[in-house]
């Protein structure tokens, strides 16, 4: 198993970390923001 300090990131390694703050961070906020547009303002 590879260290996770380690400095050395591939091309895949890199994608697969985009892949995972677009779904942990990218989908939450869409949901958010789109439940925020549909309610009426007060």
């Amino acid at each position: 198993m590879q260290s996770l300090f380690e400095a050395e990131m591939t091309a895949g390694q890199w994608g697969r970390l985009g892949v995972s703050l677009l779904v942990w961070l990218g989908v939450p906020l869409l949901a958010g923001l789109v439940r925020t547009m549909r309610q009426e303002v007060a």
